[in-house]
């Protein structure tokens, strides 16, 4: 199984290797911040 990360954040990272998973990371340089729609199908 391959692991992907869309984000570079500690939490995520230090999760992944308390876990001893491999993972990469691709970050999707999307700002969240900036969605306003509340519905996730949007």
């Amino acid at each position: 199984m391959r692991i992907v990360l869309a984000s570079e954040t500690q939490f995520c990272k230090r999760a992944m290797d308390l876990l001893g998973l491999t993972y990469e990371t691709r970050p999707s340089h999307i700002d969240e911040k900036a969605i306003r729609d509340d519905d996730p199908a949007h």
